[in-house]
Parts: structure tokens; C-alpha cells; sequence
């Protein structure tokens, strides 16, 4: 990880190269997703999802930093694998709901 640079033309390159990467990881691991919701008084609307979902927990630390760069809301799931041989996957999310 480089340094910390105070010039504004430094930050950006970086903030676009996370960006980048950001980007290829949801292209890569990522979902994309609409579910059909009901809301309270019955009428349907679509709530969108970006999810991804990985066994390396630095990778989804990564996505973290990004999204927290971007004041971007998100949450964690963990999810279980019962079997030895299997890893468990952490997924971060953004929820349009």
C-alpha cells in the first residue's frame, strides 16, 4: 500500500484506480439483483441489490474502504458452510432498501 498523499491530483488517480478495481471485482464476483418487494400498504416496487461474495475476507475489506470513500450504506453476511472442505463466504452488500 503506497503512502498518503496530500496532493488533490494524487488523490484522484488513486480514488479512480480503486474505482477501477471496485468495479472489476463486482464485474467479476459481483451480483446484480431486483426483487420484487411488497411494501406496507401492498403496492409492489423493486428494491436493487449489488452483492459480492467471496471466501478471502481482505478482499471484502477492500470493498469496505471503497464504499466508505463514497459514503456508500452496506452491510455483511456471513455465510456457513457446513462441510470441512468447504470455506465460509463473506458477502458485503448494497441495498437499495
Amino acid at each position: 500500500m503506497l503512502p498518503q498523499c496530500e496532493n488533490a491530483a494524487v488523490r484522484s488517480i488513486s480514488r479512480e484506480v480503486d474505482l477501477a478495481w471496485l468495479a472489476g471485482i463486482i464485474d467479476g464476483e459481483g451480483c446484480l439483483s431486483l426483487d420484487l418487494k411488497l411494501a406496507g400498504n401492498g403496492k409492489p416496487y423493486l428494491s436493487a441489490k449489488v452483492r459480492v461474495i467471496n471466501t478471502d475476507v481482505r478482499m471484502i475489506q477492500k470493498c469496505a474502504r471503497v464504499y466508505i470513500d463514497l459514503n456508500v450504506v452496506f452491510y455483511y453476511s456471513i455465510h456457513r458452510r457446513t462441510q470441512a472442505h468447504y470455506k465460509d463466504q463473506t458477502a458485503i452488500i448494497v441495498s437499495a432498501s
